[in-house]
Protein backbone atom coordinates (compact mmCIF):
# COMPACT_ATOMS: atom_id res chain seq x y z
CA UNK A 1 0.00 0.00 0.00
CA UNK A 2 1.54 3.93 -0.54
CA UNK A 3 1.99 6.27 1.52
CA UNK A 4 -0.45 8.78 1.58
CA UNK A 5 1.87 11.39 3.59
CA UNK A 6 2.18 13.91 0.74
CA UNK A 7 -1.38 14.23 0.26
CA UNK A 8 -2.92 16.86 2.24
CA UNK A 9 -5.72 16.89 4.41
CA UNK A 10 -8.72 18.77 3.76
CA UNK A 11 -8.40 19.99 7.28
CA UNK A 12 -4.74 21.11 6.19
CA UNK A 13 -5.76 22.70 3.15
CA UNK A 14 -8.10 24.74 5.09
CA UNK A 15 -5.69 25.92 7.29
CA UNK A 16 -3.57 27.13 4.56
CA UNK A 17 -6.18 29.68 3.56
CA UNK A 18 -6.36 30.90 6.65
CA UNK A 19 -9.36 28.45 7.99
CA UNK A 20 -11.08 29.11 4.87
CA UNK A 21 -12.51 26.96 2.50
CA UNK A 22 -9.90 27.38 -0.87
CA UNK A 23 -12.82 27.64 -3.21
CA UNK A 24 -14.32 30.73 -0.93
CA UNK A 25 -11.23 32.40 -1.00
CA UNK A 26 -10.88 31.98 -4.78
CA UNK A 27 -14.37 33.18 -5.52
CA UNK A 28 -13.53 36.39 -2.84
CA UNK A 29 -10.31 37.14 -5.00
CA UNK A 30 -12.92 36.96 -8.24
CA UNK A 31 -15.77 39.22 -6.66
CA UNK A 32 -12.53 41.68 -5.43
CA UNK A 33 -11.17 41.82 -8.91
CA UNK A 34 -14.56 42.24 -10.66
CA UNK A 35 -15.50 44.89 -8.21
CA UNK A 36 -12.34 47.04 -9.39
CA UNK A 37 -12.85 46.54 -12.60
CA UNK A 38 -16.54 47.92 -12.74
CA UNK A 39 -15.62 51.17 -10.92
CA UNK A 40 -12.05 51.29 -13.02
CA UNK A 41 -14.53 51.28 -15.61
CA UNK A 42 -17.34 53.85 -14.33
CA UNK A 43 -14.58 56.28 -13.41
CA UNK A 44 -13.14 56.25 -16.74
CA UNK A 45 -16.12 56.85 -18.16
CA UNK A 46 -17.26 59.38 -15.97
CA UNK A 47 -13.98 61.31 -16.65
CA UNK A 48 -14.17 61.09 -20.15
CA UNK A 49 -17.68 61.15 -20.89
CA UNK A 50 -18.45 64.58 -18.98
CA UNK A 51 -18.03 66.63 -22.12
CA UNK A 52 -21.43 64.78 -24.07
CA UNK A 53 -24.18 67.06 -24.02
CA UNK A 54 -27.46 65.53 -24.37
CA UNK A 55 -30.14 67.74 -26.39
CA UNK A 56 -33.79 66.79 -26.89
CA UNK A 57 -35.53 68.80 -29.42
CA UNK A 58 -39.79 69.07 -30.15
CA UNK A 59 -40.49 68.98 -33.09
CA UNK A 60 -42.50 71.59 -34.63
CA UNK A 61 -46.11 69.50 -34.05
CA UNK A 62 -44.89 68.88 -30.24
CA UNK A 63 -44.13 72.93 -29.81
CA UNK A 64 -47.79 73.25 -30.70
CA UNK A 65 -49.42 70.73 -29.17
CA UNK A 66 -47.64 71.55 -25.82
CA UNK A 67 -48.50 75.39 -26.12
CA UNK A 68 -52.09 74.56 -26.91
CA UNK A 69 -52.37 72.28 -23.96
CA UNK A 70 -50.89 74.99 -21.24
CA UNK A 71 -53.63 77.36 -23.02
CA UNK A 72 -56.18 74.83 -22.19
CA UNK A 73 -54.56 74.84 -18.57
CA UNK A 74 -54.92 78.70 -18.44
CA UNK A 75 -58.41 78.59 -19.73
CA UNK A 76 -59.08 76.38 -16.79
CA UNK A 77 -57.28 78.82 -14.40
CA UNK A 78 -59.63 81.46 -15.61
CA UNK A 79 -62.27 79.98 -15.05
CA UNK A 80 -61.80 79.08 -11.46
CA UNK A 81 -60.53 82.68 -11.05
CA UNK A 82 -64.12 83.79 -12.64
CA UNK A 83 -65.76 81.09 -10.48
CA UNK A 84 -64.50 82.97 -6.92
CA UNK A 85 -65.94 86.21 -7.99
CA UNK A 86 -69.53 84.57 -8.13
CA UNK A 87 -70.36 84.62 -5.17
CA UNK A 88 -69.22 88.36 -4.28
CA UNK A 89 -72.93 90.81 -4.54
CA UNK A 90 -70.78 93.55 -5.48
CA UNK A 91 -68.76 91.99 -7.98
CA UNK A 92 -71.60 90.69 -10.09
CA UNK A 93 -70.48 92.75 -13.19
CA UNK A 94 -67.01 91.67 -13.25
CA UNK A 95 -68.14 88.36 -12.77
CA UNK A 96 -69.72 88.17 -15.72
CA UNK A 97 -67.04 90.32 -17.75
CA UNK A 98 -64.58 87.16 -16.95
CA UNK A 99 -66.55 85.13 -17.89
CA UNK A 100 -67.05 86.65 -21.28
CA UNK A 101 -63.44 87.20 -21.57
CA UNK A 102 -62.90 83.67 -20.63
CA UNK A 103 -65.31 82.41 -23.40
CA UNK A 104 -63.99 83.90 -25.88
CA UNK A 105 -60.52 82.79 -24.95
CA UNK A 106 -61.73 79.23 -24.81
CA UNK A 107 -63.32 79.88 -27.79
CA UNK A 108 -59.75 81.02 -30.07
CA UNK A 109 -58.16 78.25 -27.92
CA UNK A 110 -60.50 75.60 -29.63
CA UNK A 111 -60.07 77.23 -33.17
CA UNK A 112 -56.72 76.91 -33.31
CA UNK A 113 -57.12 73.23 -31.26
CA UNK A 114 -59.09 72.43 -34.42
CA UNK A 115 -56.43 74.01 -36.85
CA UNK A 116 -53.76 71.92 -35.79
CA UNK A 117 -55.82 69.21 -36.40
CA UNK A 118 -57.28 69.77 -39.52
CA UNK A 119 -54.87 68.48 -41.74
CA UNK A 120 -54.50 64.86 -39.90
CA UNK A 121 -58.56 64.84 -39.84
CA UNK A 122 -60.01 62.22 -42.59
CA UNK A 123 -62.56 62.87 -45.33
CA UNK A 124 -65.29 62.27 -42.97
CA UNK A 125 -64.05 64.79 -39.89
CA UNK A 126 -62.36 61.67 -37.57
CA UNK A 127 -59.15 61.67 -36.26
CA UNK A 128 -57.03 58.57 -37.40
CA UNK A 129 -56.95 55.72 -34.30
CA UNK A 130 -53.61 56.60 -32.98
CA UNK A 131 -54.94 60.33 -32.90
CA UNK A 132 -58.24 59.69 -30.88
CA UNK A 133 -56.41 60.70 -27.90
CA UNK A 134 -56.26 64.15 -28.39
CA UNK A 135 -60.03 64.06 -28.24
CA UNK A 136 -59.90 63.99 -24.43
CA UNK A 137 -57.86 67.16 -24.16
CA UNK A 138 -60.36 68.99 -27.04
CA UNK A 139 -63.45 67.80 -24.45
CA UNK A 140 -61.76 69.60 -21.45
CA UNK A 141 -62.23 73.17 -23.61
CA UNK A 142 -66.08 71.65 -24.17
CA UNK A 143 -66.39 72.15 -20.45
CA UNK A 144 -65.37 75.02 -19.72
CA UNK A 145 -67.23 76.04 -22.52
CA UNK A 146 -70.36 74.37 -21.40
CA UNK A 147 -69.70 75.75 -17.52
CA UNK A 148 -68.91 79.32 -19.15
CA UNK A 149 -72.54 79.10 -20.99
CA UNK A 150 -74.53 78.01 -18.04
CA UNK A 151 -73.03 80.44 -15.98
CA UNK A 152 -73.57 83.65 -18.31
CA UNK A 153 -77.57 82.08 -18.80
CA UNK A 154 -77.03 81.93 -22.97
Amino acid sequence: MASTDHIPSAAARTREWGGAPPALMIGLLAVIVVLIVVVGVGLAQKKGGGNVETVVEETDNNKELNALLKKISEAERMMADAMKLRTEDDKKDEFQAKLQETLDYVLQVKDEWDAMLEPLRREDGSLPPEYEGYYSDAQRLGYIRQDLVKQLNF
